[in-house]
C-alpha cells in the first residue's frame, strides 16, 4: 500500500501525523484513521509544497490498495479547513 500522492507542485507530507494504515511505514494522514471508508477511504493529509516548503493539507480518496484516485487536488492552508469544518457543522439533516 503506497498511500501517497504527488503532482508538479504538491506532495503528500510522509513525515507528519499517522499511518494511513498500521504499518505502512510513513506517516501522511492528520487523523489515526479514515475520515470516510467504504470501498474506497478519505483522508485529510498533510501537504508539503514543493516549490517553496510551505505546509498545507488536501482531501485525498485512495483505493483498497493505497492508490489516490483523484487526478486534481485542492491544496487549503488551516483556516481554509476550518470554514470547511465551519460549514460542514451548518448542514441540517
Amino acid at each position: 500500500m503506497k498511500y501517497i500522492c504527488e503532482n508538479k507542485r504538491f506532495k503528500t507530507d510522509i513525515t507528519k501525523g499517522f499511518e494511513h494504515r498500521p504499518g505502512i511505514g510513513h506517516l501522511g494522514s492528520v487523523t489515526d484513521k479514515p475520515l470516510y471508508e467504504d470501498d474506497h477511504s478519505l483522508f485529510l493529509e498533510h501537504v508539503v509544497d514543493k516549490i517553496n516548503g510551505n505546509h498545507c493539507y488536501w482531501f485525498m480518496w485512495y483505493d483498497q490498495h493505497g492508490k489516490s484516485l483523484l487526478p486534481a487536488s485542492a491544496v487549503m492552508d488551516e483556516q481554509d479547513i476550518l470554514a470547511v469544518i465551519k460549514n460542514l457543522s451548518s448542514i441540517k439533516f
